[in-house]
């Protein structure tokens, strides 16, 4: 199996408006969400958000500062990821949006 260590992964596709969003749960689980870049710009420039994805997902983030760490919950069908990020991993998320975004990518040459 292909290990994923890192909190995130992301795949921001430039021609279709999808971004592929992983957040690592634990060794053996990673969650995969399909956003459009507006949903994942929404998520990421704000404190606080909450809003329905095209493909029917619930999300709401909030920054909780008084103990410096993001909570990110989705739901769907009456189920409730709840994750935990640290600010510094939600911090190489923005980044890591904004360099696929002005960079050439290897998926982006389909």
């Amino acid at each position: 199996m292909k290990t994923f260590d890192d909190t995130f992964k992301l795949y921001a596709y430039k021609d279709l408006d999808r971004c592929d969003l992983s957040i690592r749960s634990s060794d053996n689980l990673v969650f995969t969400f399909r956003l459009t870049h507006s949903e994942l710009k929404n998520m990421l420039n704000h404190d606080q958000a909450e809003f329905h994805t095209m493909t029917g997902l619930y999300f709401f983030y909030l920054h909780k500062k008084k103990i410096n760490t993001i909570r990110l919950t989705v739901g769907v069908n009456g189920i409730d990821l709840n994750f935990r990020i640290s600010v510094d991993d939600w911090q190489w998320l923005k980044d890591e949006y904004m360099r696929q975004l002005t960079n050439i990518m290897p998926w982006d040459d389909k």
